[in-house]
């Protein structure tokens, strides 16, 4: 994150290592990181910026239900 504290994919990636190791509060709050962060990320790729704030906003809805 220090390295590219603007890159949306880089608070998804921790958000998903944190939901792999179990903790959900973490996830929870890297997703929602990643989403506000997607809106001025610099990547070119917004085809790929799409996706990861779909995966992002599903990952969260799934997280939110869960108990």
């Amino acid at each position: 994150m220090e390295a590219f504290p603007t890159s949306a994919n880089t608070y998804d990636s921790l958000a998903e290592a944190y939901l792999n190791s179990g903790d959900r509060t973490n996830a929870l709050k890297y997703y929602e990181m990643a989403l506000e962060k997607a809106d001025n990320d610099p990547r070119p790729d917004k085809d790929f910026l799409n996706r990861m704030r779909e995966n992002a906003r599903e990952k969260l809805k799934s997280l939110k239900k869960e108990p």
